[in-house]
C-alpha cells in the first residue's frame, strides 16, 4: 500500500534519541520549550500550509485561508489514551468503544524540526508515561496535510499508566456538516451521531430491521448484526464542506460522531497516519484518494455487455436454460455457476460443498461444457472461497490435505479452528502461511487452466476469530482485516493470469479494492427495507464508491429468504424480484442469483410475464453498454458508476439528504420503488432540462426540488439529461418502431 508520509526521517532519529535515554534538553534549547496553551514561536508556515498552536489545540489552514482541520475548543488535538474495544463476541462482532483519554500527562511543546515540507513537534508526558508524543505535519499536495503521531519512550520501559498505550485524536466538526463514507454502510448515508468501528465482517441478517434483529440476536449472538455491521469498512471520510479525511491503516478503528461540534478517532494501532484535505469537488476529493491507493482494476467489456446469469443445478438445466434465453434473444454475457463443486442442503437453505472438487454427478463433462458455452460467445465465471468444509468421504481430500501440511487457521490449542456456518463447520485456509498460499492458488489456477474460466465471485473472507492462532504469529484481533487484503491480493494475482480475467469480492478494506474488478453487495434479506433489504442497497452502492468500491451491484432479487419456524418467514416475491430487476438495469452489472432457498425465490423464469420483463430489461441494460464503458474508464482515474445526487451537487444541501436514488454517471437519475404496491414516488431533480426515459416527459427547471413522478408495475422512474448520450441510447432502446 502506498505511504501518505514522506518524513519518517525526522520521526526516526528523535524515536531512536528517545530509545537511547537521551532527553530533548538539546532541541529546547535550541528552539525552547513551549507550555502548550500556545506561542507563536512554535507557528509553521509554507507556501500553502500555516499551522498555530491555539490552546490545547491546533489549527491548519490553507493559504487561501480555509481551515483543514481544528481541534475542538478546549480539547487537545491528540491525547494519550487507553482504548477498550468494548467487544460483544458472536457471528458478528459488536463494538462497545471506552476511549479514556489522559490528557492531563501533556506538558511542553518543542520545535523540533521543520522544513518547506513540514514540521515536526514533541510533547513532554508526565512522568508515569515515560514517554513523549512526537507529531509530524507534512504537506499533501497543494491541498492537504499528513499527521503522523507517535508515542515515543525509553528503550524496554512501559508506560506506568495504561493511559499512556494509545492515541485518540479530536477534531472540530462545522455547523451543518454532513459526514459520509467509512467504507460500505447499508443503512447510514449520515454518520453524524452514531459510533462506528472500521471492522470489515460477516453484516448479519436484519441489520436492525425489527424485530427480526432482536430474535435472531437471541437465538444466537450477532446472527441478526447491526445497522453499523459491514462487509467493507475503510477508514475514510468526506463532507459536505468538501473536505475529507483518512486514516492510513489496516487495523481497526474507532469513529465517534456522536457530539455535533467534533469528532473523535481512536486508532488500535499503536500510532495515527492520518490525511486531512479540502478541495473544490467531491470528484477531486476520491481522485486523491485513489491516487494514494489505486483503483479497481479495468472493466473488462464481456461483463456488462449483457446480463451475467446466476445458473445452477447441473449441466441439462443450463443448457435448457440457456437455450430459453437464446430463443427469446435475451442479451446475455456470462454464465455465473457458482455450484460446479456441488451443494448440500442445511436448515438454512442450499449451501455450497466447499472442497473444491468438481461435482461429476452435476458436471460430469465439466471441461467440455464450459467450452461449448465459450465457443457459443458466453463467459462462465466460478466461485471461491478460502473456506474448506470438515467432513469429506476420504483422506485425500482437500480438508485433510490442508489439516495434514498445517495449512489452515488454528485455535489456540493448535488444531484447526472449526466455524459454525448454518449446518456445517468450516475451516479457513492460513493465508499468511506461504505453502498455504501457494496450495490454494494452485487449486484456482488448475480450475482456470483446464476449463476455461473467465473469472469467479471471490467469496467469504471476513469471518477471521478474533483468538484465531495465524501463521504470521499474530492472533485473529491484529490480523481480521489484513486476511480479507490477502485473499483480495491473492485472488487479483491469479484473475491478472486470465486474458480479460475477471474477478469480483464482497468483503474489503482500505485498498483491497486495487485487486479486484468489482464488488458485489453481499447477502441481503429478500424485503424492500433501509436495513438489509431492497433499499440498502441504493445506500451501499452510494457509499461504497466514495472508498474504492467503483464498480458495484446485487443479487437481483436479493439472497436471503429466510424460514426459522414460529419466527419469521421471508420469501422473494414476484414484485419485489421485478423492482429489483428495474433498479438492477441500471447498475453496472446485471446478475440474477437463485437465492439460498431457490425453490422459495421468484426467479426471472418463474412465469412467462417475469420471463418476459426480465428479457427486456436485459435489452436496456444493454443498450447502455457504451455509456458504461466511458463510466468503466472514469473508474480508472477513481470516479465511481454509481453516485450520490450530491455528488455531482454538491453545493445543493437537499441532495445530501436524498438515500433512495442514485445517480449512474452523470447523466441518468435512478429513483427505484422501495415501497410494495405503489407506481409513483417523490423524485428529487436538480437544476437542468431533465427526460423520464418511459413516458418521455420532460422537466426543466432552474431550481432543485422534489416532484412526484408516475410509474408503473413495469418500470421505475428514472430521468436522463435532455440530449445526453444515455438519452440517445435509451431513446433508441425503448421507442424504436
Amino acid at each position: 500500500m502506498k505511504s501518505s508520509l514522506h518524513i519518517w526521517d525526522v520521526v526516526i532519529i528523535v524515536s531512536l534519541a528517545c530509545a537511547l535515554g537521551l532527553t530533548l534538553l538539546n532541541h529546547q534549547k535550541a528552539y525552547g520549550g513551549h507550555d502548550i496553551w500556545g506561542s507563536s514561536q512554535l507557528d509553521y508556515q509554507s507556501e500553502n500550509l500555516h499551522i498555530r498552536w491555539i490552546g490545547h489545540g491546533v489549527v491548519v489552514e490553507h493559504a487561501s485561508g480555509q481551515v483543514i482541520l481544528k481541534s475542538p475548543e478546549n480539547l487537545p488535538f491528540i491525547s494519550p489514551a487507553a482504548i477498550n474495544d468494548g467487544i460483544v463476541k458472536g457471528v458478528t462482532i459488536r463494538f462497545h468503544p471506552q476511549v479514556k483519554l489522559n490528557s492531563r500527562v501533556m506538558g511542553e511543546v518543542s520545535l523540533i524540526n521543520s522544513d518547506d515540507r513540514g514540521v515536526v513537534y514533541a510533547i513532554k508526558l508526565d512522568r508515569f508515561c515515560r514517554q513523549h508524543l512526537i507529531i509530524s505535519f507534512l504537506e499533501a499536495h497543494s491541498h492537504g496535510v499528513d499527521i503522523t503521531a507517535k508515542l515515543s519512550g525509553h528503550a524496554g520501559q512501559q508506560p506506568y499508566e495504561p493511559s499512556c498505550e494509545g492515541l485518540s485524536l479530536a477534531l472540530e466538526a462545522h455547523e451543518d456538516e454532513h459526514f459520509i463514507g467509512l467504507g460500505t454502510q447499508a443503512t447510514l448515508m449520515k454518520l453524524n451521531g452514531h459510533i462506528l468501528t472500521t471492522f470489515s465482517q460477516e453484516q448479519g441478517h436484519g441489520r436492525g430491521l425489527q424485530p427480526l434483529s432482536w430474535i435472531l440476536n437471541h437465538i444466537g449472538k450477532g446472527i441478526g448484526g447491526d445497522q453499523t455491521t459491514s462487509y467493507h469498512t475503510v477508514p475514510h471520510v468526506i463532507s459536505n464542506q468538501l473536505r475529507s479525511f483518512w486514516l492510513n491503516t489496516t487495523q481497526h478503528a474507532h469513529f465517534d460522531f456522536s457530539q455535533s461540534h467534533m469528532i473523535r478517532i481512536s486508532p488500535t494501532s499503536p500510532e495515527i497516519k492520518l490525511r486531512m484535505q479540502i478541495r473544490h469537488s467531491i470528484k477531486d476529493l476520491v481522485r486523491d484518494f485513489a491516487h494514494e491507493f489505486g483503483t479497481t482494476k479495468p472493466l473488462p467489456d464481456w461483463s456488462h455487455r449483457g446480463a451475467m446469469m446466476g445458473l445452477q443445478g447441473g449441466e441439462d438445466h443450463i443448457k435448457k436454460m440457456v437455450n430459453q434465453l437464446r430463443k427469446r434473444s435475451a442479451p446475455i454475457s456470462s454464465v455465473w455457476i457458482q455450484d460446479w463443486m456441488g451443494s448440500i442442503q442445511t436448515f438454512v437453505g442450499q449451501r455450497l460443498h466447499w472442497q473444491w472438487q468438481t461435482d461429476t454427478t452435476l458436471y460430469p463433462n465439466w471441461n467440455s461444457f464450459v467450452t461449448e458455452l465459450t465457443d457459443q460467445g458466453l463467459q462462465v465465471v466460478s466461485y471461491f472461497n478460502p473456506r474448506i468444509k470438515d467432513t469429506c468421504s476420504d483422506n485425500s481430500c482437500a480438508f485433510q490435505t490442508a489439516k495434514h501440511n498445517n495449512y489452515l487457521v488454528k485455535n489456540r490449542l493448535g488444531q484447526p479452528y472449526l466455524i459454525g456456518n448454518g449446518g456445517f463447520n468450516f475451516a479457513k485456509i492460513d493465508l499468511f502461511h506461504p505453502e498455504a498460499r501457494e496450495w490454494l492458488a494452485q487449486m484456482i489456477r488448475i480450475h482456470f487452466q483446464q476449463a476455461p474460466i473467465k473469472g469467479w465471485m471471490a467469496d467469504f473472507s471476513e469471518a477471521t476469530p478474533l483468538d484465531a492462532v495465524l501463521a504470521n504469529n499474530t492472533r485473529g484481533s491484529q490480523s481480521h482485516n489484513r486476511y480479507i487484503y490477502e485473499w483480495a491480493r491473492l485472488n487479483g494475482q491469479l484473475a491478472d493470469e486470465i486474458d480479460d480475467g475477471f474477478v469480483f469480492m464482497r468483503g474489503g478494506l482500505l485498498g483491497s479494492h486495487r485487486h479486484v474488478h468489482a464488488f458485489w453487495l453481499g447477502d441481503q434479506l429478500t424485503t424492500w427495507d433501509r436495513y438489509d433489504g431492497l433499499h440498502s442497497t441504493i445506500i451501499g452502492l452510494i457509499t461504497s464508491g466514495l472508498s474504492g468500491a467503483l464498480v458495484n451491484h446485487s443479487d437481483i432479487g436479493g439472497l436471503s429468504n429466510l424460514r426459522f419456524p414460529l419466527v419469521t418467514h421471508i420469501k422473494r416475491t414476484k414484485e419485489l424480484f421485478h423492482r429489483w430487476m428495474h433498479m438492477n438495469a441500471f447498475t453496472p452489472i446485471f446478475r440474477t442469483h437463485e437465492g439460498l432457498r431457490p425453490d422459495q425465490a421468484h426467479q426471472f423464469h418463474s412465469d412467462e410475464q417475469t420471463f418476459s420483463e426480465f428479457v427486456r430489461y436485459a435489452k436496456i441494460y444493454a443498450s447502455l453498454f457504451e455509456y458504461r464503458q466511458e463510466l468503466a474508464r472514469q473508474t480508472q482515474e477513481g470516479l465511481p458508476m454509481v453516485r450520490g445526487m450530491f455528488f455531482e451537487y454538491p453545493h445543493l444541501k437537499q441532495a445530501w439528504q436524498v438515500d433512495d436514488q442514485f445517480m449512474l454517471g452523470d447523466e441518468l437519475i435512478v429513483a427505484p420503488i422501495v415501497v410494495p404496491q405503489t407506481t409513483g414516488r417523490s423524485v428529487y431533480l436538480p437544476p437542468g432540462c431533465w427526460i423520464e426515459v418511459f413516458s418521455q416527459q420532460i422537466y426543466n427547471i432552474s431550481t432543485d426540488r422534489h416532484l412526484f413522478i408516475e410509474a408503473s408495475e413495469h418500470h421505475i422512474p428514472v430521468l436522463a439529461r435532455f440530449g445526453s448520450q444515455s438519452h440517445q441510447l435509451l431513446k433508441t432502446a425503448l421507442h424504436q418502431p
